[in-house]
């Protein structure tokens, strides 16, 4: 009898470990990236890269890409930024080292209460920063 109920004992332990694990290694340090563009040639890139005010440029090991935003959070409000101008991008989510996630939510909140265009600029420029050193 105390075979049987230890092993129920392990097995929901295990179960409840299980969950956690998962839960840490799941969407908590993803961020959304607005990328426009990809190339194999840096100078097509950085050609491209012009066309786009506040866009920046890092190489993934394999290629060039131009991105124009990174949130957490704000999604919309940075599509809504972004389409003012009338943008070509796409977005995609990207995990990031829990270091560089939690300093770009610092930011993600101000983008949060902020609403004008200067504002959502500044704090995109600095998120975008921090993305940038994350993937060098």
């Amino acid at each position: 009898m105390a075979l049987f109920f230890g092993a129920l004992l392990a097995f929901f332990f295990y179960k409840d470990i299980k969950r956690e694990v998962a839960a840490l290694s799941s969407d908590d340090d993803n961020v959304y990236v607005f990328q426009a563009g990809v190339f194999k040639d840096q100078a097509n890139a950085i050609n491209f890269k012009n066309n786009y005010h506040n866009s920046y440029l890092y190489f993934d090991g394999e290629y060039y890409r131009v991105f124009l935003g990174v949130t957490i959070n704000n999604k919309t409000k940075v599509q809504d930024y972004l389409d003012s101008f009338n943008y070509d991008y796409y977005i995609k989510k990207v995990k990031i080292n829990h270091n560089t996630f939690e300093k770009i939510a610092r930011y993600d909140d101000v983008l949060t209460k902020g609403s004008k265009n200067k504002t959502i600029e500044v704090v995109l420029k600095e998120m975008n920063e921090l993305f940038l050193k994350s993937q060098a």
